[in-house]
């Protein structure tokens, strides 16, 4: 059974399926048919990424003079790569880009510089360190999705030749650098919107969008104190919103592309050290999402609609109460769905998807530069 790929504007129709190409650009972990259609599940992405550590002292100590200290040395070295038409950087003491917003905190600089052939940033920032005014903290977030394994050669170019004198320095930063953000995303090709539904566990909350005409277009799902919800939205559709201000068109034409997107932040007892980010438990667990499909001698596929739809409006009593002939669709959409949505398949290919956009030589700097596996980490 092959994926179906129409353009609506020139009715040109392609099929790609096992015996075929997959979608360029669109990396396969699996696919699940429902002897109709073929739905193509990626492998997942790291979205986005913002890693920080203290800058070691010999970095610095050699740069000060009686009138200026090395760390504020750097600073200003750092500033002034804006000046550096090679590079390409922008100064921005504010969110931008895409970034959080809000101002630089007491003494920080902060630097937007461009990453890869795409249209892909880095907001990279140099602050002394709130506990410790004579150190200095480095903090890098990022898509490493968007700016790929170019993306983050250039990132280490830039900080080795900017900040750090050496790739072992630079090494030394790395093995005490911590995670304090993280983004993972999964695409799901050639199956409506409206035909995903994603459940958290113990979950509190559901934030819904919708377009007036067409129907679901993202939710929103948190559980019980969690500050950072489990994201399902149409990915076609947000090109089209978005395409007149970022010159973007649907990256697989009229065919339906929808994301999931789970988001963790890191900080204390919690914070994640970047060396062992290819260690990570399995972060597509805890949810499930169903793909609304016919079920043999069961429930239809616009019946699961049906229900799914006064569920999420109605609330399951009332939906209960006012669509009893669909008791099996109001019980079956709720339940998992372990056909379609595989967590640990997915997890299994996390070693591989951080190579794929370069995190490996992130997170072995010991193996990549020489840095002393017992090197002591900075806190």
């Amino acid at each position: 059974m092959g994926v179906t790929l129409t353009n609506k504007a020139t009715g040109v129709t392609k099929v790609l399926g096992s015996s075929n190409k997959y979608p360029e650009g669109f990396s396969v972990a699996y696919e699940v048919t429902d002897g109709t259609r073929v739905a193509l599940v990626s492998a997942p992405m790291v979205d986005a990424l913002a890693v920080w550590g203290v800058v070691p002292a010999s970095v610095y100590a050699q740069m000060g003079n009686a009138k200026v200290s090395g760390q504020q040395k750097l600073l200003s070295l750092f500033e002034n790569l804006t000046k550096d038409p090679e590079i390409g950087a922008k100064y921005t003491p504010g969110g931008d880009y895409g970034f959080a917003k809000g101002g630089a905190k007491k003494g920080e600089k902060r630097l937007l510089i461009p990453l890869g052939p795409r249209p892909a940033w880095a907001l990279v920032s140099l602050r002394p360190h709130e506990k410790d005014p004579t150190s200095l903290i480095l903090r890098v977030e990022w898509n490493p999705r968007k700016s790929g394994r170019v993306g983050v050669e250039a990132l280490i170019d830039l900080l080795v030749g900017s900040i750090f004198s050496s790739s072992l320095e630079f090494g030394e930063w790395l093995s005490s650098a911590q995670v304090t953000k993280l983004e993972i995303a999964v695409d799901v090709l050639n199956v409506e919107r409206c035909d995903l539904r994603a459940k958290i566990a113990s979950e509190r909350k559901v934030q819904a969008f919708r377009n007036p005409t067409g129907g679901i277009e993202t939710t929103y799902h948190r559980a019980a104190g969690a500050l950072f919800p489990v994201k399902l939205y149409d990915k076609r559709q947000y090109y089209l919103d978005t395409g007149g201000k970022f010159g973007k068109k649907p990256k697989f034409g009229d065919t339906p592309h929808c994301r999931v997107e789970r988001s963790w932040r890191f900080g204390g007892t919690s914070a994640r050290p970047l060396v062992g980010l290819q260690n990570e438990p399995n972060r597509l667990t805890g949810f499930h999402v169903r793909w609304l499909r016919d079920e043999p001698g069961g429930s239809s596929n616009p019946q699961q609609r049906l229900a799914a739809a006064a569920l999420d409006y109605l609330g399951r009593e009332r939906a209960v109460t006012s669509l009893s002939e669909l008791k099996a669709a109001l019980k079956l959409v709720e339940e998992p769905d372990p056909d379609f949505w595989r967590p640990d398949q997915l997890w299994s290919l996390w070693p591989a998807a951080l190579e794929h956009c370069g995190l490996d030589q992130l997170t072995s700097p010991h193996a990549v530069y020489g840095v002393s596996a017992d090197s002591k980490k900075v806190s």
